[in-house]
């Protein structure tokens, strides 16, 4: 098999990506693997890079900085890593945005565990109906909002 690539090179191993939830596969000679792998850990130090303070628009000293475990924002930009579980909820934005960024979505999009369907059903029926209740009580549909409120209801109770 001819490489996906360059299309000279017999093939020698096959990468498989999922990105955005699509499925790629690429057949690859040993020159364009090492192009590969060199690109993605260019890419992969090039995201994990801290950002300066200034550029966030923060000082040093007013940077922000979890009050459990002391890790700072700019720590966590540049390893990627949180200090503990606190953490999530420190810096829950810049999670949300850095899991966007890589993943492509901030929502489960893949397999359900075996005999976790329904549970996971029910959690989403109740997000999506738990918004539907906001938007119909902030637009005074309150008939709408009963209805709702009671198909919450008999979710809870499941």
């Amino acid at each position: 098999m001819m490489c996906t690539e360059c299309n000279k090179n017999h093939a020698q191993a096959t990468v498989i990506k999922i990105i955005n939830g699509h499925r790629i596969e690429m057949s690859l000679c040993p020159s364009c693997l090492r192009k590969l792998e060199q690109y993605e850990r260019e890419q992969e130090q090039a995201f994990m890079s801290p950002f300066p303070a200034s550029f966030l628009g923060l000082s040093a000293e007013s940077e922000r900085a979890c009050v459990h475990c002391r890790t700072t924002l700019s720590e966590f930009k540049k390893t990627g890593y949180l200090g503990c579980e606190r953490c999530y909820e420190e810096f829950a934005g810049e999670v949300e945005r850095m899991l966007e960024k890589v993943q492509g979505s901030i929502t489960h999009v893949g397999k359900i565990p075996k005999g976790k369907k329904r549970e996971f059903m029910n959690m989403r029926e109740y997000e999506r109906l738990s918004a539907d209740l906001k938007s119909a009580v902030s637009e005074e549909r309150y008939e709408d909002a009963a209805r709702i409120k009671l198909k919450l209801k008999k979710i809870m109770d499941r």
